[in-house]
């Protein structure tokens, strides 16, 4: 018990010291800040990789080309629907236009 309150007495002393006393607030800190930092470096990494990808000689015309092709296959489901002709177990499907969907209303009369 005596070896005990010795090493509590010499522990409470250096606790008192400034470098001990603030060690696990700064380490906590520390951390934080590293966790901030990394979570910024990360946003901000995928933020260019998103929005200056198509800005480069090489991608830039490729991605143009994709994002008109889903633009007009985003058009065509649009215009147009599947389907089914003849009984629901064996009937074939085909692609038809819409009706009524040309401003996205349906008029019941």
């Amino acid at each position: 018990l005596a070896n005990w309150l010795r090493h509590k007495e010499v522990y409470d002393k250096m606790r008192k010291l400034r470098f001990f006393g603030l060690f696990g607030l700064s380490k906590a800190f520390k951390n934080w800040r590293w966790n901030v930092r990394q979570y910024l470096f990360n946003y901000a990494r995928s933020y260019v990789g998103v929005c200056l990808m198509g800005a480069t000689r090489e991608f830039g015309p490729a991605l143009a080309q994709c994002a008109e092709i889903a633009t007009k296959v985003n058009q065509n489901q649009q215009d147009e629907e599947w389907v089914r002709q003849g009984s629901m177990s064996s009937g074939r499907w085909t692609l038809e236009k819409k009706e009524g969907w040309e401003h996205g209303l349906v008029e019941h009369g």
